[in-house]
């Protein structure tokens, strides 16, 4: 099972949104997400040169309390650009986190 878990992902007015879940028993604090911004081209037979996919990365500073929840807000930098030849499909996965020992 994970110790971090990313659900309810969306992308609106240029951010994204979620929520991160700790199944640990432990504090974490210092979310590491890698977001992919896949582009899907409208006509996938013929694909332009210029995708705009990429990918960012963004921490989440909030401390994750054992078995809680916390919503994070991230808008990329800069904006995803805007256009009418495709659309993007946004994907988080949890690439690291920092325990917090007591």
């Amino acid at each position: 099972d994970r110790v971090v878990t990313v659900r309810d992902v969306t992308m609106r007015q240029g951010a994204v949104s979620g929520v991160l879940g700790n199944r640990s028993h432990k504090q974490l604090r210092d979310v590491r997400l890698l977001i992919h911004h896949n582009w899907l081209w409208k006509d996938e037979q013929k694909p332009g040169d210029d995708s705009p996919g990429r990918v960012d990365y963004y921490t989440v500073k909030s401390q994750l309390p054992p078995g809680k929840d916390v919503t994070f807000t991230y808008r990329p930098e800069p904006p995803l650009p805007d256009r009418d030849d495709g659309r993007f499909e946004t994907t988080i996965d949890v690439v690291g986190w920092t325990e917090i020992a007591r």
